[in-house]
């Protein structure tokens, strides 16, 4: 999907499938077969036979140093069934994966450009394409090669930037790198020394986001960033259920310990400060809901995501305040979800989700849903209902109500089996899940036309967005 300009830009290339393509044309410019093997170019065989080309069918991205000169190659498959979609070229004399970041020297001329009152972001991203599509759109970005940030990587960033953006995705993985991330960075912290840590939404990666939705809409996704600080905080608090006084005290415990191990003596004191007062506003809204609740602590199986706002307080005359024209397939998604609450353990992470599913006068409740679906062991619709009701949200659900019988809704009719529903539901939620995206990006890219994205893919994204205005409207299948 690159333009033939960036082929040269990035300095792409491509490895044909035969064995000895790239060792026959450096032998006929002097090169020895052993040194290819040295420099990783070439395998050769355990049992004494011949080298032969590491790289074959692949696309490929040369792998540069901080100073921009070449010490080794990454390739692509095109083969979809080939044993490894990325190889790295191996360590080396002149190559070691975990102290080199792809992307690193044109980051770095990004972040020279910069205007001097500019404070640009230095993100890290997960693979070769996202450093492209985020070095297309203007942001400086590096990715780690096949393994999780070293402390030497880490170093080279705060080289270049006192507090670097860690993207990953918003996956049970994607959580996994960033906590890895998390301890391995936690003892190094200095004054003007951290991270904070970004994600895109939707399931897409930056490359995808580019190609869809043009750079400001990438710019605007990347943006949005979370502290170190309190990416800690949700990691550790949402490991284990809060539902007893002991597993109360030991996350405190955590928290503490988890301070402890910063190495800078101020800043381990502020860390350990902040996090303890975190602890303390967070508990009461954590708590459990009292005698004859249907909701017990959960486990961090379902945690909130990391990347989210942590739940507020709802307010009472906010949660009481009368919708009076609610979105009817946003009220539509809500009163199945609350008559079938199992069918957001797919979104539990989801913005959108989060959001009210488009829906701003629904964001509150459907953050108490999932807060509750996050944190008990059983939640079923008459449950939910009551605890609804005790938080003074009836005149909303009634206005719910309303709004979902007028929509259509085919996943509302009375005849319809449950597993029809829940992926009639999916469905739904998807189409108004894009078409919010698509809302976002439009209004995003509004002043970017003429730069990075042309009017024919601004036509492009209006016309998908119209098309699924009407087919929601419609409840109509796709084409």
């Amino acid at each position: 999907g690159l333009p033939a300009s960036d082929w040269e830009r990035f300095r792409l290339g491509f490895a044909p499938a035969s064995r000895t393509s790239l060792k026959d044309y450096l032998v006929t410019k002097g090169a020895r077969p052993a040194d290819l093997v040295e420099a990783g170019l070439l395998i050769a065989p355990e049992d004494g036979g011949a080298p032969y080309d590491r790289f074959r069918d692949r696309i490929m991205f040369p792998i540069a140093d901080g100073r921009g000169r070449i010490v080794s190659f990454g390739g692509r498959a095109m083969d979809p069934e080939a044993r490894a979609k990325y190889l790295n070229g191996p360590e080396t004399e002149l190559f070691h994966k975990g102290r080199v970041l792809y992307g690193l020297p044109e980051a770095r001329r990004l972040l020279a450009a910069a205007p001097p009152d500019a404070a640009p972001p230095l993100v890290v991203v997960e693979g070769y394409m996202d450093v492209i599509a985020c070095h297309r759109a203007g942001i400086a970005a590096v990715a780690p090669l096949g393994t999780a940030l070293t402390e030497e990587q880490m170093e080279l960033l705060w080289r270049r930037h006192p507090e670097p953006t860690l993207c990953f995705d918003g996956d049970r993985a994607g959580r996994q790198a960033a906590f890895r991330a998390l301890d391995r960075a936690l003892p190094l912290l200095t004054p003007g020394r951290s991270f904070r840590f970004s994600v895109v939404e939707g399931g897409k990666d930056p490359d995808d986001v580019l190609r869809e939705q043009g750079a400001a809409a990438l710019r605007s996704q990347l943006s949005r960033t979370v502290g170190f600080a309190e990416t800690l905080f949700r990691r550790e608090l949402e490991s284990e259920p809060l539902d007893t006084p002991e597993r109360r005290a030991g996350l405190k415990a955590r928290l503490r310990a988890a301070a402890s191990r910063i190495a800078d003596r101020d800043l381990q004191a502020a860390y350990r400060d902040d996090l303890l007062a975190r602890f303390e506003a967070a508990l009461p809204a954590r708590a459990p809901s009292g005698p004859g609740s249907d909701f017990r602590g959960r486990g961090a199986g379902r945690g909130r995501s990391w990347i989210d706002p942590a739940p507020t307080s709802l307010g009472r005359s906010a949660a009481r305040r009368l919708a009076a024209a609610l979105d009817g397939p946003a009220a539509a998604l809500m009163k199945h979800a609350l008559a079938d609450p199992a069918c957001l353990d797919d979104h539990l992470e989801s913005p959108f989700a989060a959001g009210g599913f488009g829906e701003p006068d629904l964001a509150g409740l459907a953050k108490e849903i999932i807060r509750l679906r996050l944190e008990s062991e059983h939640l079923d619709s008459q449950g939910l209902a009551r605890h609804l009701a005790s938080i003074d949200f009836e005149v909303l659900l009634t206005d719910i109500d309303r709004a979902a019988a007028k929509s259509g809704a085919p996943f509302l009719k009375p005849d319809v089996s449950l597993e029809d529903a829940r992926s009639q539901w999916s469905q739904a939620f998807a189409r108004l899940s894009r078409l919010a995206a698509l809302d976002e990006a439009l209004s995003t890219a509004k002043g970017d036309l003429g730069g990075s994205l042309s009017m024919d893919a601004f036509s492009r994204l209006k016309g998908e967005r119209d098309r699924l205005r009407r087919q929601i409207r419609n409840w109509q299948d796709e084409p």
